[in-house]
């Protein structure tokens, strides 16, 4: 395999690897903003709910007591000359709407026509969440660039640098041990190479899933042989190449299928 075929491959496995990263950068930034939706969402929906109690006024703050999950403020109001009191929580997620600079001593809310004696806060979403939320993102979307694009992975750094040998295919084995849900197994290569230099014989195996059974493909083909990329002082760090062969396993099973 010539330099140029090497950093084409290398360059190939990185934006695959690149792929799956992002593959699960994307689910993060779906998550984050599903929660973030489902935080905004129910507030507002409460909050049209609370205001069509129909009243709205400023009420004091007379005591705050704030626990774990929750903040309850005790209030004293007027609704038409008439003084009421009351409490009512807030969830850590949420903040009250006040009437003020310093500390909450006013807050607004809502109260019943019918009955002013029941209110409800106004709350909402302190901005900070959705910015700790979306910061979480970009900071996972900034590694991901970094480490798909910038720093070659372990199996584009062994293309690149190691040395490659064509080991013999020796066995083909399902991976008892690994299953989709509907039972289909997956396969594995044994391939095998002797070292001219010391005559010490070396085993390697696939780490990429093949989803369908090798074997008719190499005995058609009479496929004997698999690229190996192996760490120049130890051959326990190395890569079996099988994006190609994968590739042609999927095409003879596509025709085998018409037919």
């Amino acid at each position: 395999m010539t330099n140029r075929e090497r950093r084409k491959l290398a360059r190939r496995k990185t934006k695959k690897t690149g792929r799956k990263k992002f593959a699960t950068t994307k689910k993060m930034i779906i998550i984050m903003l599903a929660l973030t939706a489902l935080v905004y969402g129910g507030t507002f929906l409460r909050q049209l709910r609370v205001q069509n109690l129909g009243g709205q006024t400023t009420a004091t703050v007379t005591n705050r007591r704030s626990g774990r999950s929750s903040t309850r403020y005790d209030v004293v109001y007027r609704v038409n000359g008439v003084r009421h009191t009351g409490s009512a929580s807030v969830g850590v997620w949420h903040n009250v709407h006040t009437v003020g600079s310093h500390l909450p001593r006013m807050v607004t809310i809502y109260y019943s026509t019918r009955n002013p004696g029941t209110f409800a806060l106004s709350k909402y979403v302190p901005i900070w969440i959705p910015i700790i939320n979306f910061s979480f993102v970009l900071l996972g979307v900034a590694i991901d660039i970094r480490e798909a694009w910038k720093k070659p992975d372990r199996n584009a750094s062994l293309i690149l640098y190691g040395k490659h040998i064509d080991a013999k295919i020796t066995k083909i084995m399902p991976m008892k041990d690994v299953k989709i849900n509907s039972g289909k197994e997956f396969y594995r290569i044994f391939c095998i190479w002797t070292d001219p230099d010391t005559n010490k014989e070396y085993t390697f195996k696939n780490t990429d899933i093949l989803l369908h059974d090798p074997a008719p493909l190499v005995s058609k083909d009479a496929v004997e042989t698999l690229p190996v990329f192996v760490h120049p002082r130890n051959y326990a760090k190395y890569h079996m190449e099988t994006d190609q062969f994968a590739t042609d396993l999927q095409k003879f099973y596509e025709i085998y299928e018409r037919e």
